[in-house]
């Protein structure tokens, strides 16, 4: 897009009847300058424009909207599942609802269990583990009170290890401890 373009300026300009229409003079010159100016700055305009919406943005500008929301661990993400879990934390934040906080940890860790109970001011949510990684049970536990209303207390449960899991790996206890195992091993086996 052009931001005040030359001609444009060039005709404000020689309105005024104070400059003469040469190509070679001193003001018709300065004013290519300063319609090449006004065009990188719309150029910047148009960019900064671009990558502040989750929708329009590319990687770059993916990257910040992801840091300045602190949305930790979606960089290595294709861009349009970056757009979703961008898109699906903004239609989650304020809403405690459990049909938008499944929606967002959905777009964001895939798939999961999760029960949700309301007690008062407190909002309690089991999420039923099944394989998440240590990493994402962490980011779950420090994203999801940003997206909770402020007035609400968040109570999360993530409950996955359970004696069935364990057996069905069929490992002694004895094999376990020689892979030296810790219970976060264990619980995304």
């Amino acid at each position: 897009m052009a931001y005040l373009p030359f001609e444009y300026l060039k005709e404000k300009l020689l309105s005024t009847g104070l400059y003469e229409d040469k190509e070679d003079s001193a003001a018709l010159l300065e004013l290519r300058c300063y319609a090449a100016g006004f065009q990188a700055l719309g150029d910047e305009i148009e960019n900064v424009l671009q990558e502040s919406f989750a929708q329009t943005a590319e990687s770059a500008g993916l990257d910040y909207i992801e840091n300045k929301y602190d949305l930790g661990f979606i960089s290595d993400n294709q861009d349009e599942r970056k757009r979703g879990i961008i898109a699906a934390s903004k239609i989650a934040a304020g809403s405690f609802t459990q049909r938008s906080i499944e929606t967002f940890l959905s777009e964001t860790v895939g798939e999961f269990e999760m029960d949700a109970s309301y007690a008062n001011s407190t909002v309690g949510i089991t999420i039923k583990n099944r394989g998440l990684s240590s990493y994402f049970i962490e980011w779950i536990k420090r994203i999801l009170p940003k997206i909770i209303t402020a007035e609400l207390e968040l109570s999360i449960t993530i409950d996955g290890l359970s004696w069935t899991k364990i057996d069905e790996k069929n490992l002694t206890w004895l094999e376990m401890d020689n892979k030296n195992y810790t219970w976060a091993d264990i619980e995304i086996m």
